[in-house]
């Protein structure tokens, strides 16, 4: 994409305070940021628990020196307060009279406690715009459970939807479920949560009138299910796997002399265009893989095969050779290997990142380009409490000696 000339960030002036810890409030206040917003993120005396997660440099734990918490909260002041304090509380509410948006992914019953719920926020901040992220939502029989990324694959129907024997799988019932990797739920309702609060930004802007986004982790990930869900309704299957089957084949991985490659020959004249990148091999012309019916019933023969011939050549070789011939295929790629690859190094996917105390780190940059507008330099991610005296006594006029009383009583 060509850049145009650049009129600045996308947006200016918005105001944004994040009451919020580990993935998914950390995660959209960082957009925001990027976009041009103002974050205050707010943590607790002790800091987000994010800090404690690493990866950490030679895997020795320190607050500043999370991977995680250094990639989730770049752009951003930082400051600390102990909101079960009368002080702590009032210097948030302080910050919340001159803020556009608030993000929170804290449980409803605490915010009850706080007296921090958006029924109570609204009446005296009528135009402030509220963003909660939580497990279940703000309504639900669900609400006030407790959660876990886990918990959030196994309500979402995510641990059903990738079959550990690979799509169109045969005896998907004597497979347990799958724990997906990491977050994604939390990562997903960020995204989420990023577009649902600049509709309500949007709408503001028109009824000058706030309102609440309720974005719920769970159903962020059951929304990916996409043609899985009529399948109960359409093919009559009992619970548990996906039973839907791809009439193509062959795809999927194969092994390579240093790796693995997926190759997606799903249909005839794709299946015609990989066998002469093999030279057209004689038992690829056999009557049992004739036709795409055939292949996906003799799928495991021809697996077989064609890993004789993949695991003859590189991954490079092979997935250069098969888009030669425009046919899918691609390396299965190693996170170094991610970081390195030529197509990511030239979009600039992965940015060199100077943080004070961690020192040089590469983070994930935007996944996103906008020519006229583009995304804002990162600032590192607040140190603890870095900020605190800029904001409590630069910007809400607290003076030095009450920030020190506040530190001394532990409501900073």
């Amino acid at each position: 994409m060509s850049q145009e000339a650049v009129t600045g960030s996308a947006f200016s002036g918005p105001k944004v305070v994040e009451l919020g810890s580990w993935v998914s409030a950390p995660l959209l206040a960082k957009y925001l940021a990027g976009f041009g917003a103002e974050v205050i993120k707010v943590e607790p005396p002790q800091g987000d628990p994010a800090r404690r997660l690493g990866p950490f440099p030679g895997d020795v734990p320190h607050l500043e020196k999370s991977g995680m918490f250094i990639y989730l909260n770049t752009g951003k002041l930082g400051i600390t307060l102990d909101l079960g304090t009368n002080s702590g509380k009032k210097i948030l509410l302080r910050l919340l009279e001159q803020a556009d948006i608030f993000l929170e992914n804290n449980p409803p019953q605490l915010m009850e406690e706080l007296g921090l719920t958006y029924p109570t926020l609204k009446e005296t901040y009528p135009r402030l715009i509220v963003t909660s992220l939580t497990p279940f939502g703000q309504t639900g029989p669900y609400r006030d459970y407790k959660s876990s990324p886990l918990v959030s694959y196994a309500l979402s129907g995510v641990c059903y939807e990738t079959p550990p024997g690979g799509v169109g799988a045969e005896n998907l019932e004597t497979y347990p479920p799958v724990q997906g990797w990491g977050s994604q739920s939390a990562f997903l309702a960020a995204f989420n949560g990023a577009w649902a609060t600049m509709a309500a930004l949007f709408q503001r802007e028109a009824t000058g009138k706030g309102q609440q986004v309720d974005v719920s982790e769970m159903e962020s990930g059951a929304a990916t299910l996409r043609g899985q869900v009529p399948e109960p309704y359409y093919l009559n299957h009992p619970p548990g796997w996906s039973k839907a089957k791809r009439a193509e084949a062959p795809g999927g991985f194969y092994p390579a002399k240093d790796g693995y490659v997926n190759i997606g020959a799903l249909n005839d004249h794709q299946w015609a265009r990989w066998k002469k990148v093999m030279d057209n091999p004689e038992w690829a012309e056999g009557e049992v893989f004739s036709s795409m019916l055939l292949r996906r019933q003799n799928r495991d023969a021809l697996h077989a095969l064609a890993s004789e011939w993949t695991m003859q050549h590189t991954k490079d070789y092979i997935y250069k050779r098969i888009q030669e011939e425009l046919t899918i295929a691609f390396p299965v790629l190693t996170i170094p290997e991610v970081l390195e690859e030529e197509h990511n190094q030239a979009r600039g996917i992965f940015v060199e990142h100077e943080h004070p105390v961690a020192g040089a780190v590469k983070i994930p940059g935007a996944p996103f380009r906008l020519s006229r507008t583009p995304w804002g330099r990162e600032s590192p991610a607040p140190q603890l409490g870095q900020h605190n005296e800029e904001i409590i006594c630069g910007r809400l006029g607290y003076t030095r000696e009450e920030l020190v009383h506040l530190r001394a009583t532990g409501a900073v």
